[in-house]
C-alpha cells in the first residue's frame, strides 16, 4: 500500500516529453528512497506487461519510444511477459507463494501458524487442478479458516 502522501502526478503523466514511457516514470519512484523499496520488487513484473495496452492490445512502443519489457525475477532474467511466465512457471516456491497470498488477502490478515498445515494441503490442491487461479479462490471462500477466527487472532485480541 503506497503512503498517504505521494504525488501520482509524475508517474500518471503520459504526455511528459521527457519520461515517455511507463519505465522512465516510475524510475523517479526509485529516487524517493519511501518509494523505492516496494517499487524495486514490483516494477520488474509489472513492466513486463508494458507491452499491452489497458484493454490486452499489443504495442511495441509507448508516446515513439520502444516499451523495453525486460527484467529478472530471482536472478533469472527475461525479455517480456511470455518470458516471465516461463520463469515464474519454473520457480517451485512460486505455487506456495501464489496460495499464500491469496489466502491472506482473502480473509484480510498473515497467515497464522495454525494454518500452515491447511496451506499445505491448498498448495497440493493448487497443483493437482493445474493451478487453476478460479478453484484456489473458491477452495480458499469454501474452507473452515476463511469463516472462523484463529486462536491467535483472539489471544492477540485481549
Amino acid at each position: 500500500m503506497p503512503p498517504p502522501n505521494v504525488n501520482f502526478a509524475a508517474v500518471q503523466n503520459t504526455a511528459d516529453p521527457v519520461h515517455k514511457t511507463a519505465r522512465d516514470r516510475l524510475k523517479l519512484h526509485a529516487e524517493d528512497d519511501s518509494c523505492a523499496g516496494c517499487h524495486k520488487m514490483m516494477d520488474p513484473l509489472g513492466l513486463a506487461m508494458e507491452n499491452y495496452d489497458g484493454i490486452g492490445g499489443y504495442r511495441a512502443q509507448e508516446n515513439g519510444v520502444t516499451i523495453d519489457a525486460s527484467g529478472t525475477f530471482d536472478n533469472h532474467p527475461y525479455r517480456n511477459a511470455i518470458d516471465l511466465s516461463q520463469v515464474l512457471h519454473d520457480d517451485p516456491a512460486v505455487p506456495a507463494c501464489v496460495v499464500q497470498r491469496a489466502y491472506e488477502y482473502g480473509v484480510g490478515r498473515p497467515l497464522t501458524a495454525s494454518e500452515n498445515r491447511w496451506l499445505e494441503y491448498a498448495v497440493q490442491r493448487f497443483a493437482a487442478d493445474k493451478f487453476v487461479f478460479p478453484d484456489l479462490m473458491r477452495r480458499i471462500a469454501l474452507s473452515p479458516t476463511f469463516r472462523t477466527v484463529s486462536p491467535e487472532q483472539i489471544a492477540s485480541a485481549q
